[in-house]
């Protein structure tokens, strides 16, 4: 089935979007830890996962941990960490991105199901670190 196949391919632009490294706002730099959040690649932690057989989905989950991470580290308090959340949803949506490409092409309500989820488990776990300070 030749067709499939080129159906399956990938475009040589979402191959390319998919080496790109995401850049930062300058204003964001200032105020959270960008080396870090840049450190942290789904994509090979995805495969490392995969490569000692456990979930690849735990990817999605130390993503989320990493972020919960910088943003309290930068924020004074739950209100803070929200409004962090929401400068960073460009490289939320980078990194789910990546993950999707990972696991092979994916639906747009996949990825609109995983990011609303990543954005709730997000705001979940800010709220437990933060009100507790």
């Amino acid at each position: 089935f030749p067709d499939r196949f080129l159906e399956s391919r990938l475009s040589e632009d979402d191959d390319i979007q998919f080496e790109v490294e995401y850049e930062f706002p300058a204003h964001l730099k200032d105020k959270l830890d960008t080396e870090a959040l840049n450190e942290f690649s789904i994509r090979d932690l995805y495969y490392e996962l995969l490569d000692r057989g456990e979930k690849g989905k735990s990817a999605v989950d130390l993503s989320i941990q990493n972020h919960v991470d910088i943003i309290v580290k930068a924020s004074a308090d739950f209100y803070d960490g929200i409004g962090f959340q929401s400068l960073i949803q460009d490289h939320i949506e980078h990194r789910l991105k990546q993950y999707t490409k990972c696991i092979a092409k994916s639906t747009p309500n996949y990825f609109k199901y995983l990011m609303e989820t990543y954005n709730r488990h997000l705001r979940q776990q800010l709220r437990e670190r933060l009100e507790d300070e």
